[in-house]
């Protein structure tokens, strides 16, 4: 099944970096700090994917974020337009509503991120997210009544089969997730990080 998008790119770009890397910081803060708030990270910013366990968003992430910054241009899954659409979403509102967290997690990673340059990162990924055409999976997570009534509508002309929701589901079910995915995010996060996550993914999985 095609995606919304034919291919795409994240090496090399400021904007692509930071929406990632603050998604990924605020998940795994969530991860640490357990509450009874129903965020459990940045896919809650769409309906379907609420419950997605914080192990398998940070997996899904590093999923995405790895193929993107690979020599090869990767045309993505319905999932990774989901994480793609999700991580700009969180990075966001994050920068908006959360100013000096934001400020924290970029200011600490691989990649400075200056002053100048976080003034213009909230209109700057927003820009660059209107340009994805992401709606066959924004569709796809979605709330509906039925999933039934979705397979008849098509999916916006998705063939009936493997649909997007279908794919959706598939991760909603997953909990257990590699305990070396931390390795993933070479570039993003940094060592202590990435050893940090590390450890709370095996102390998890056990």
């Amino acid at each position: 099944m095609m995606s919304g998008l034919d291919r795409y790119q994240l090496k090399n770009s400021l904007l692509t970096y930071s929406a990632f890397r603050l998604a990924a910081l605020d998940t795994l803060r969530r991860m640490k700090e357990p509450t009874e708030d129903t965020d459990s990270g940045y896919l809650s910013e769409l309906p379907l994917l609420r419950e997605v366990a914080p192990q398998v968003q940070i997996e899904l992430l590093s999923s995405t974020w790895k193929r993107g910054c690979s020599a090869r241009l990767y045309p993505p899954t319905v999932v990774d337009e989901c994480v793609l659409h999700c991580v700009f979403e969180r990075s966001v509102e994050m920068i908006l509503s959360q100013t000096d967290t934001a400020k924290g997690f970029l200011a600490n990673g691989p990649k400075d991120v200056g002053p100048e340059d976080f003034v213009w990162l909230p209109v700057r990924i927003r820009t660059l997210h209107l340009t994805l055409p992401l709606p066959k999976s924004v569709t796809a997570a979605q709330p509906c009544q039925a999933v039934d009534s979705g397979r008849q509508a098509g999916y916006n002309e998705v063939p009936v089969g493997p649909t997007p929701r279908d794919q959706l589901f598939e991760v909603l079910g997953r909990w257990r997730v590699n305990r070396n995915l931390a390795w993933n995010f070479d570039g993003l996060l940094t060592t202590t990080e990435i050893l940090e996550l590390t450890q709370i993914l095996r102390n998890q999985m056990g």
